[in-house]
């Protein structure tokens, strides 16, 4: 293997090397572990046993903000971990924002769970917007006592165009504020990229496949011409009817023919001048 192809091939393998292994997590506090953070919201942080409507709260169990108004429930992640609670407003404004930074013309999926926090009366309707288009809209069932509820998962994909950040937003659009109350838990935002229009650069793993594409091709061309200037070579010698001899000093072994001058370039047949020589030899002994 020539040395050429051997730097084609370490490019190739240092390049599927680097390639990424998967798409990355862009919120950083999607399942409220860290408390009240990493998220804004035009609703207001309620303190325990505040129950007005448009508040939110962090908490591991609802009935801890009121025990006559919310189920006694575990959040979605471990059952012991937190949940964001919310009491509907029913002005239509949005309880959770975030702002992340997104590459161009990349496919992103959002993902979270959800559950009501009535058990009568009106559902909650979440409904998510990234930067002013709504995406998906999702009304919640009432939960079958205040017990027990049931953790929905809700999720829809976006594509960001050439758009360079989203701006993500979960809205109750429903404005009946009377058991319009709900938990949500492990938001998620991932990207897996795509190629723009028209081209762009491509990603390590199909710079590898180019690369070694290109490596190939090459080689098969210049097996390719080496062989039809073998055969050229070949078809001369014959043509002209001069004997083949192999020169082994060739680095392709057999493929190099030398020849023995033709008559005419010499004036004599090529038996004649062998006789010669014999006869010269005879005469001076």
């Amino acid at each position: 293997m020539g040395y050429r192809m051997r730097s084609l091939l370490l490019a190739a393998a240092l390049a599927v090397t680097a390639a990424p292994a998967g798409a990355a997590e862009l919120l950083t506090n999607g399942d409220f572990s860290a408390g009240a953070t990493g998220f804004n919201s035009t609703y207001a942080y309620g303190g325990a046993g505040s129950t007005f409507q448009g508040n939110y709260w962090v908490v591991s169990n609802p009935a801890t903000v009121c025990a006559a108004c919310f189920p006694a429930i575990g959040d979605h992640t471990s059952g012991q971990g937190n949940m964001m609670v919310v009491d509907g407003a029913g002005s239509g404004d949005f309880f959770w924002e975030v702002v992340v930074s997104v590459v161009p013309y990349t496919h992103y999926d959002l993902s979270l769970w959800a559950t009501s926090l009535g058990n009568m009366g009106s559902t909650p309707n979440v409904t998510i917007q990234i930067n002013g288009q709504q995406l998906a809209a999702v009304v919640l069932p009432n939960t079958t006592g205040v017990t027990s509820t049931t953790w929905n998962p809700i999720s829809t994909g976006w594509f960001a165009g050439a758009a360079t950040q989203a701006t993500i937003r979960l809205i109750d659009t429903n404005n009946v504020y009377a058991f319009n109350d709900l938990a949500i838990d492990d938001i998620s935002f991932r990207g897996e990229a795509v190629t723009p229009p028209g081209g762009g650069i491509p990603e390590p793993s199909a710079w590898a496949l180019m690369i070694l594409g290109f490596g190939a091709s090459g080689a098969a061309l210049r097996r390719r011409r080496g062989g039809r200037r073998r055969r050229r070579v070949e078809r001369n010698c014959l043509s002209a009817g001069a004997p083949r001899r192999r020169d082994r000093r060739h680095p392709f072994g057999s493929s190099r023919i030398s020849t023995v001058p033709p008559a005419s370039k010499t004036g004599l047949p090529g038996r004649s001048l062998r006789a010669s020589a014999r006869l010269s030899a005879v005469t001076r002994t």
